[in-house]
């Protein structure tokens, strides 16, 4: 994969050290915001980049996608969640570029989706 940005938004501590390894093993700069406002006030992805966040509430996945509609190229969306993905898919239905990893992960699962999210983006 050529090396591109992430930002992750994820309030746990532990789990942004380890993605941050995880990221930095595969060649991606990584920013890191433990809520999904402190992304939107901070964070400037580029049209290349992936967001991928761990959200807990319908309202903060429709606050980050309303946020990237604002934005003039859309970033892919990688959403971590509990929730079903099947009830998220529906309530999604339309949306571009979002995936849905259900929690808890695998890192070949993450693997796919970031191959994915990078298809079509200048990956390798």
């Amino acid at each position: 994969m050529t090396p591109l940005a992430i930002i992750l938004v994820e309030a746990d501590p532990s789990v942004s050290d380890a993605f941050q390894a995880f990221a930095q093993a595969l060649g991606f700069a990584l920013t890191v915001f433990e809520t999904v406002d402190a992304a939107i006030a901070g964070a400037r992805p580029p049209g290349t980049g992936i967001i991928i966040a761990d959200l807990a509430t319908d309202a903060d996945i429709r606050r980050l996608l309303t946020w990237r509609g604002t934005l003039s190229v859309c970033p892919a969306i990688i959403l971590l969640t509990a929730q079903s993905p099947a009830l998220l898919r529906g309530r999604l239905a339309g949306t571009r570029d979002v995936q849905i990893l259900r929690k808890p992960l695998a890192a070949t699962e993450i693997l796919d989706a970031l191959r994915a999210a990078t298809d079509g983006r200048g990956s390798a």
